[in-house]
């Protein structure tokens, strides 16, 4: 990958992690579809009629290119429909301050703290663990 491409992938992932800070924060993203429209803009497909499992008519998208600017537009794009379709509210944050991936909390309660219970949720537990131990001592 070259260094110019590097440069805008990560230009994309900020865009995404600050606007889903924006959400976590309570606040509307601010022009949005202004700065995600041009990176799905950069990804053209074709759309085709195809059967599905069942037998039934769907129309999928297919790229027309395999590059690092397609890339980015299905990620943008898969944000995008992310945020159209799901809740706003139930975007997260990890609480690992060592992650900071961004996950979709679809429990019930809404309580999920970590992207991976079993990794970050136990890791900050021992953490935890581990600093009650000190302080007792």
């Amino acid at each position: 990958m070259q260094s110019a491409q590097l440069h805008e992938l990560k230009k994309l992932r900020s865009c995404l992690f600050d606007a889903v800070r924006e959400i976590v924060d309570g606040k509307e993203p601010a022009l949005l579809p202004e700065r995600l429209n041009p990176y799905m803009a950069a990804g053209p497909v074709v759309r085709q009629a195809a059967k599905d499992e069942d037998g039934r008519i769907k129309v999928v998208l297919l790229p027309l290119r395999a590059d690092w600017e397609q890339v980015m537009a299905e990620i943008a794009a898969s944000f995008a429909s992310a945020l159209a379709e799901k809740e706003e509210s139930r975007f997260r944050i990890c609480d690992n301050p060592d992650c900071l991936w961004v996950y979709y909390d679809d429990t019930r309660n809404r309580s999920k703290r970590y992207c991976d219970d079993k990794a970050c949720g136990n890791l900050m537990k021992v953490r935890r663990f581990r600093a009650r131990k000190k302080a007792e001592q």
